[in-house]
């Protein structure tokens, strides 16, 4: 457990990296900025916060008392239900700081636990990761250059077979699962008697080819991955062993249209037992690839 001056200095840190983050770096902003997290850690403070009846809370002393994200949420769940807190917190100039500083207190706790959590997950050098140490679905969020792909690399490191993407504003449905898509092949050429399927070749018996354009249905990184993991699922799973974890990476998910990328997949990423509990219809096109 944390005690409060070093709770208050981590909340401090977070409060200005998440307010910097989203603005431009030039000086007026960073000035601006940090007189922003300076107001959250001013308005979180127990005279501000709880100065519209200081007798119900008179058992917290100081709010970096507290380092539960649960507590906290339930101190902001009552907050925000009483009438008169919600009077004072719609004052002046200061409108809504005291509701906004608690809500930023409970992410601070609530991404400090899941950090911990983190920690705590021992990736050894060579020994297999069991999936029961790690949750179905992950993310990693953070200001940019908090490690989040370090730490994604980190877990990954021993399973060359992972598969990575990356979201932007341009992907689709199509650059994550897949689509039909103009391909190259190389063919035998044929010559002049190709009615007879006469084969062109050179003096040396060398079979002559050339590049013919053909659409194709083109896997991409979601069915990649699906196809690994069944068969992990079959070499694995087949003579008892436990199941070997496939890992599907996603760096800047947030960059992407997550509907329009997703689509209908969104279903199966609510698992039971490891297999999505609500299956979705796939396309013909998608069936016929994963034939």
């Amino acid at each position: 457990m944390a005690n409060s001056d070093t709770l208050r200095q981590e909340f401090s840190e977070y409060a200005r990296s998440c307010i910097l983050s989203r603005r431009p770096a030039n000086k007026k902003d960073f000035i601006i900025g940090n007189s922003a997290a300076d107001s959250y850690i001013s308005f979180v403070e127990v005279d501000k916060l709880f100065s519209y009846d200081p007798e119900h809370w008179k058992n917290i002393k100081s709010i970096f008392d507290i380092d539960s994200s649960e507590r906290i949420k339930e101190i902001y769940l009552e907050l925000i239900s009483d009438d008169r807190f919600n009077q004072v917190d719609n004052q002046g100039t200061s409108q809504y700081f005291r509701s906004n500083a608690i809500k930023q207190y409970y992410c601070f706790l609530k991404s400090r636990e899941v950090i911990m959590a983190l920690d705590n997950i021992k990736v050894p050098s060579k020994a297999p990761i069991s999936l029961k140490d790690l949750p179905l679905q992950l993310i990693y969020y953070g200001a940019p250059g908090t490690g989040k792909s370090h730490k994604a690399e980190e877990v990954t490191a021993n399973y060359p077979e992972t598969v990575r993407t990356t979201f932007h504003p341009d992907s689709d449905y199509s650059t994550f699962v897949g689509a039909y898509k103009p391909t190259t092949t190389n063919i035998p050429r044929y010559g002049l008697n190709s009615m007879g399927g006469t084969v062109a070749m050179e003096a040396d018996g060398k079979v002559l080819t050339e590049n013919k354009i053909e659409y194709k249905f083109v896997k991409q990184a979601f069915l990649k991955a699906y196809i690994k993991a069944w068969n992990l699922f079959m070499n694995t799973c087949a003579d008892g062993q436990e199941l070997a974890p496939q890992f599907l990476v996603i760096e800047e998910i947030n960059r992407g249209n997550c509907a329009q990328i997703f689509g209908d997949l969104f279903q199966l990423l609510d698992r039971k037992n490891d297999f999505s509990e609500y299956p979705i219809e796939a396309d013909e096109d998608i069936r016929k690839a994963l034939r």
